[in-house]
């Protein structure tokens, strides 16, 4: 814990507090990807990052919604995609402003997908390119590396004349083409970098409470199997992603 710069101690703050509203609610969350990662390798942060990752399941969103506005929490806010305008992202994330720089916490969504192995990779390209596309629409094109330049003004042409509420539409459509509940296989829409195929329900939900820093969160059981899956099966060689 002393060894944690002050922007890990503020994401440790905001994780702590996200983790007290799900239990004090009975909302199902998991830290994710690199979370997880540093949670088994180095039992808290990977060193060298300055962010955390969870997750909560489509069918708990607005009820984690209301239950972070209904907390009171000083200091720190939540930002709702939804009524956020001009959102680049399609996840919400609670954030703080702290030695005058801004800290967050991304927070994904798990959502339902098919079970065919075809349409799956077929769903996840799919979402993976319409987002790519649509976030490029809030994105300032001269701040992008001289290589994406180009991609991203030919993504603000196309995506110019679409409004963010119609953005926004198709988002959640796809968020609710195959229902939770009746889902085998979960996906993170938002995270196609890390984890670029859809995964069995149980290894999401079925969940163990390991030692991150000071304090203790939920991760996958089968952790072995989902950080295989992301991370390759030497993820327990350190390495810089």
């Amino acid at each position: 814990m002393s060894n944690l710069s002050n922007e890990q101690k503020d994401i440790l703050k905001m994780l702590k507090v996200f983790k007290k509203v799900c239990e004090g609610n009975n909302i199902w969350y998991s830290l994710a990807c690199g979370s997880v990662l540093g949670a088994v390798r180095h039992k808290g942060f990977i060193p060298w990052d300055h962010d955390a990752d969870v997750f909560i399941l489509l069918s708990d969103r607005e009820h984690f919604r209301a239950a972070f506005m209904n907390s009171f929490i000083k200091d720190i806010s939540l930002r709702n995609f939804d009524i956020t305008k001009r959102c680049g992202q399609c996840h919400d994330s609670l954030f703080m402003i702290s030695n005058g720089k801004s800290i967050h916490l991304d927070i994904y969504t798990l959502v339902g997908a098919p079970s065919d192995y075809r349409e799956q990779k077929r769903f996840i390209q799919t979402c993976y390119y319409l987002d790519r596309i649509f976030k490029s629409k809030f994105v300032n094109w001269h701040n992008c590396k001289p290589r994406n330049k180009f991609p991203v003004l030919l993504s603000k042409c196309i995506t110019f004349p679409i409004s963010e509420s119609r953005i926004k539409e198709n988002i959640h459509k796809r968020e609710n083409l195959y229902p939770i509940d009746k889902a085998d296989y979960l996906v993170n829409m938002c995270c196609y970098n890390t984890v670029k195929e859809c995964i069995p329900k149980d290894i999401y939900t079925d969940t163990i409470e390991v030692q991150f820093e000071d304090e203790s969160f939920m991760i996958p059981k089968r952790y072995e199997e989902y950080l295989s899956r992301i991370y390759g099966t030497d993820y327990m060689i350190p390495k810089k992603y």
